[in-house]
């Protein structure tokens, strides 16, 4: 009986001790399985994670992706410097060029160089990506490219481009209603032109003068046919060719037209020249200049530069306030 009594014990032990392992065991597999599912789902979160934030295709149709909305942002044009201040994201803005002077912030931020944009100085600011215009930067753009930073590059050749490029820059920076808001008061301002236009018949000849020599000026499909149109006038050398053209004086003698538009600096040397003398609009006194930059970046102040046009071209409907 007592060997039959520790035999029992034996055995009992046992069956403890195999309880024991497998629980051990059970405990061990859920560990396991656990970890493997935590593991799973951290390493998902890590891919979803890894998706762009920003994907927006430029104005070379290019697609460009941030992983973050952009905080260091270097501008190498005028224009686009302009855009961004605009839609509010002037206080990513850690650099632009020595051309970039409107708004008067943009003035003292540091300078890449002016059209001629030094990489170094770019790479330097460690910027989260470039803004610029395809035209006018194109050499600096395939450098900083190379030199491993996002460059979104546009090249806005027309008032409605120009409203696409600064939606465009808003998905860019996260700054979607505000860019919609900046076109959507551009387009009231055009819209308050036409409307006051509306009964007027007459339609003044202009000559937008860009250089007086060699003589260049603006033809047609561009930002500035559109606004010589848009303020009730005649692009006199729209159909002479598209965008900037060179222009022989004697055809623009024989344009005739009523009204040039031109820069204070080239005005000096139209009212000099014997042969431009003799247009229409000089020997009437009628030769205006707004502000340079105005004809000369398309951007947010395209609103205001129609009203400045259409009160050279229509001084009754659009006195001076």
């Amino acid at each position: 009986m007592p060997m039959q009594n520790d035999m029992r014990k034996d055995q009992d032990a046992s069956a403890r001790h195999t309880l024991s392992f497998s629980n051990f065991m059970m405990i061990l597999l859920c560990l396991i399985v656990g970890a493997g599912l935590y593991l799973s789902k951290r390493d998902h979160v890590s891919a979803t994670n890894s998706h762009p934030v920003v994907s927006v295709k430029d104005g070379r149709g290019r697609l460009v992706q941030l992983s973050k909305y952009p905080s260091r942002i270097v501008s190498i044009a005028p224009a686009e410097t302009e855009i961004l201040f605009a839609i509010g994201a002037g206080n990513r803005v850690v650099a632009d060029t020595t051309w970039c002077d409107w708004p008067p912030a943009a003035r003292s931020l540091p300078k890449i160089g002016d059209m001629n944009t030094s990489v170094e100085k770019v790479v330097a600011q460690r910027p989260d990506v470039v803004v610029g215009s395809i035209s006018a930067n194109g050499p600096a753009i395939q450098s900083i490219e190379g030199a491993g930073i996002p460059v979104f590059a546009v090249d806005p050749q027309t008032v409605s481009q120009t409203y696409q490029a600064i939606q465009q820059i808003g998905l860019l920076t996260g700054n979607e209603k505000q860019a919609d808001a900046v076109v959507k008061k551009m387009r009231e301002q055009f819209a308050y032109v036409q409307r006051k236009l509306q009964k007027e018949k007459s339609k003044p000849r202009v000559l937008c003068i860009l250089q007086p020599s060699p003589l260049w000026v603006v033809g047609s499909n561009n930002f500035i046919d559109d606004l010589i149109r848009s303020a009730g006038g005649v692009n006199v050398t729209s159909a002479d060719g598209k965008g900037f053209i060179s222009l022989s004086p004697e055809t623009a003698i024989a344009s005739n037209p009523d009204i040039i538009i031109t820069s204070p600096e080239n005005r000096r040397a139209i009212l000099s020249s014997p042969i431009l003398q003799k247009l229409h609009a000089v020997r009437g006194g009628k030769v205006f200049c707004p502000n340079p930059d105005l004809l000369s970046r398309p951007g947010p102040r395209l609103g205001e530069t129609v009203m400045i046009l259409a009160h050279f071209l229509h001084p009754r409907l659009f006195p001076v306030k």
